[in-house]
């Protein structure tokens, strides 16, 4: 027992990815060299902490959406008139704090070019697209570090003992 190591996964992630890996299945179609795993639809909902019910996760998603899109418009509705007076501006950006280090981004870019299509929707060059607005959930949580860079770690490791060394087959 002396010469046991200690697991870097904690047990919470490890009890998850067990339930998780019961029901998760690795399809035998094989296209280009990738096959899809499969989970039921209700394996987040199946696995929320005691106390957090589905209700209260859509509440939040309908939140944050509406949130994102009050940022853009925020933000859009102030970039333009900001770019018009100053040409030096091309693309405004700013990122809002939600909880812990979670935030949500946008980013206002005055023009920027996209594919341009003719009658029978086939590219045909590109064209000048102004007002182009992306926005973005970062969850701080799926960066690598913490209990996500142990499970990364520890899967690469475990992948290179698995393959790589080619001679050992």
């Amino acid at each position: 027992m002396a010469n046991e190591q200690k697991s870097p996964i904690k047990s919470e992630i490890q009890d998850l990815s067990d339930r998780i890996g019961k029901t998760l299945k690795i399809d035998k179609e094989v296209v280009s060299g990738v096959a899809k795993a499969t989970i039921p639809d209700t394996t987040y909902i199946d696995n929320l902490p005691e106390g957090i019910t589905k209700e209260v996760v859509e509440q939040v998603q309908t939140y944050n959406t509406q949130m994102g899109s009050a940022l853009a418009l925020a933000l859009g509705s102030a970039a333009i008139p900001a770019m018009k007076k100053n040409a030096d501006i091309s693309s405004v950006e700013v990122k809002m704090p939600v909880v812990g280090k979670d935030y949500i981004a946008v980013d206002f870019t005055k023009e920027r070019q996209v594919p341009s299509r003719d009658e029978n929707n086939q590219p045909n060059g590109t064209k000048s697209k102004f007002g182009n607005t992306t926005v973005e959930y970062g969850m701080y949580g799926m960066t690598s570090r913490g209990q996500l860079l142990a499970v990364k770690t520890l899967l690469t490791d475990q992948a290179m003992a698995a393959f790589g060394n080619k001679k050992a087959s």
